[in-house]
C-alpha cells in the first residue's frame, strides 16, 4: 500500500518558491540601521559616514515614513529575512538567490537597473559587503571612543587621587579654615586635541579644589559607564560583522 504524503512549500517549483518568498514583508526595519526611508516610501542605503546604531525608540518621523514604505508597491524583503529565509534548506536558498537583484536594484540605485546583467550572486555579494562595510564603520568608529574614554577614566582617577591630597593636606596643616589660600595643585592630566595628555598646575582655592574633586568623581562613573557600554555595542557589532 503507497502511503500517500503531503506536499510541503519545501517541493514547490523553484519560480513559486521565490514568488513567495517576494511576498514576505519585513517589519523590523528599524532594526536595521543601513536602511532609511525616503518621504515617498522607497527604501534605500544610508551612507557609511552616516553609520550608527538606533535606539530602542521609533521617533513619529520614521513612524510616518515606514507607514509610507509598507503602503508602496516596493518589494518589502529586506536582507536580513533574505538571509535568514536562504538557510531553511537548499530549496528556500536557490528561491532566495534572484531577489537580491530587485533589492538590490531598488536600495542602491533607486530602481534603475544595469545595462549589463549580473547574477543573483554578484548582487547578494555586492549587497552583503556594503552591510560588513557599514558595520565595520560603526565598530572602528566605537573604538576609537572607547579608547577616548578609557583615556579619561586614567586622567580623571590621577585627578580625583591629587584633588584628595591637597584637601587631606589642608585639613591635616588647618588651612582648610583660610578660604582665601591659593593651592598650586601640580600634576593635573588634561586632554587635548583627543589625542594628547598634558599635565599642568592650577592655582586653586580650597573650595574649588572640592568641587574638581567630586567633578572628576562623577566623570569617573560617567565614563566607566559609557565604556562599558562601548565594549557592549563592540562586541554585539562584531558578532554581526563574522556573520558575513
Amino acid at each position: 500500500m503507497t502511503t500517500m504524503r503531503n506536499p510541503t512549500i519545501d517541493g514547490l517549483p523553484i519560480e513559486i518558491l521565490t514568488y513567495i518568498i517576494s511576498l514576505v514583508e519585513s517589519v523590523n526595519l528599524y532594526q536595521e540601521e543601513y536602511i532609511d526611508i525616503s518621504p515617498n516610501g522607497e527604501p534605500y542605503f544610508v551612507k557609511k559616514k552616516t553609520a550608527s546604531l538606533r535606539d530602542g525608540s521609533m521617533s513619529m518621523i520614521f513612524r510616518y515614513k515606514m507607514r509610507g514604505f509598507l503602503n508602496s508597491s516596493w518589494i518589502k524583503l529586506l536582507p536580513a529575512n533574505l538571509s535568514r529565509l536562504s538557510m531553511v534548506s537548499k530549496s528556500f536558498n536557490k528561491s532566495c538567490m534572484p531577489l537580491w537583484e530587485p533589492i538590490y536594484i531598488l536600495h542602491f540605485r533607486k530602481g534603475i537597473p544595469f545595462k549589463r546583467n549580473h547574477s543573483p550572486e554578484f548582487y547578494r555579494k555586492k549587497y552583503l559587503a556594503y552591510v560588513k562595510q557599514y558595520y565595520s564603520a560603526i565598530r572602528d568608529k566605537s573604538i576609537n571612543e572607547l579608547s577616548l574614554s578609557d583615556k579619561m577614566i586614567h586622567i580623571k582617577q590621577n585627578n580625583s587621587s591629587i584633588y584628595l591630597r591637597y584637601i587631606q593636606e589642608a585639613v591635616e596643616k588647618k588651612t582648610i579654615d583660610n578660604p582665601k589660600k591659593i593651592y598650586y595643585v601640580k600634576d593635573i592630566l588634561i586632554c587635548s586635541d583627543f589625542e594628547i595628555t598634558e599635565t599642568i598646575t592650577l592655582p586653586l582655592r580650597i573650595d574649588r579644589i572640592i568641587l574638581s574633586r567630586q567633578k572628576s568623581v562623577f566623570e569617573i562613573e560617567y565614563y566607566t559607564t559609557k565604556s562599558n557600554s562601548l565594549k557592549k555595542k563592540i562586541e554585539s557589532v562584531e558578532k554581526v560583522i563574522i556573520g558575513f
